[in-house]
């Protein structure tokens, strides 16, 4: 690979292509950067919180031949980029989804698979309660969509499900080569140790769990947004 610039790279080609097509006229995407970041940075520093104090426990750790040595406390800065790049990547393929199609799945099959999704997480959180990551994940996600449903917020998981969907294949893309180099290593201990190929079953949840907090933020602040002009 690339050496010490082999994370720094995979976060190069991750956000390269989504933030030149942003200014594509039909999604004109740069129009909602500052609700996107003003979505980003919350979910951003409570990710980095949370990987920070899991990297201390050893749950996962980085291999610092693939980085370039710039650190903030333990993690290094291309892991902080992580949460700021994909989540960006990620939101530019549900704006283009509605932009382009305005798909979304129906009212009740997206509270069927709320409820299928808040069920496994429940069951997964509880089997799984010794096992840092896995137990972490579930009870976040629970609560997450908990609140979802709540609010009522239908609407967004109706349109957030299958942008995830979609998502998901360039994002286990990243995750893969994160783990397959390994740039990232997990202590099997703290996980189901379930893989889908090189990575753990739960970095997809983990991943859900970024993005949709990410996404009723931006749809909050893109609101409002609208409303001022």
């Amino acid at each position: 690979m690339m050496g010490k610039y082999t994370y720094a790279g995979i976060m190069f080609f991750t956000i390269v292509f989504p933030f030149l097509l942003s200014f594509d006229k039909k999604v004109n995407f740069r129009q909602y950067w500052k609700p996107l970041f003003q979505a980003i940075a919350p979910v951003a520093a409570f990710f980095i919180l949370w990987d920070a104090w899991f990297t201390s426990m050893h749950v996962w750790w980085f291999s610092e031949e693939y980085l370039v040595g710039i650190f903030l406390y333990n993690l290094p800065l291309e892991e902080c980029l992580f949460f700021i790049l994909v989540p960006y990547a990620c939101l530019f393929i549900y704006e283009v989804l509605q932009a382009y199609f305005r798909y979304s799945f129906s009212l009740a099959f997206t509270k069927g698979l709320t409820y299928a999704l808040l069920g496994g997480s429940i069951l997964l959180a509880l089997w799984y309660y010794d096992r840092a990551y896995t137990c972490s994940v579930f009870v976040l996600l629970s609560f997450l969509l908990i609140f979802f449903m709540v609010k009522k917020e239908w609407a967004i998981l109706g349109k957030f499900y299958p942008a995830y969907g979609i998502s998901l294949i360039p994002f286990l893309l990243v995750n893969g080569l994160l783990t397959a180099i390994p740039v990232v290593n997990y202590d099997p201990s703290e996980q189901v140790y379930l893989l889908i190929y090189t990575i753990p079953f739960e970095d997809a949840f983990y991943g859900m769990l970024l993005l949709l907090g990410v996404t009723w933020i931006f749809e909050q602040r893109k609101k409002t947004t609208l409303r001022l002009n």
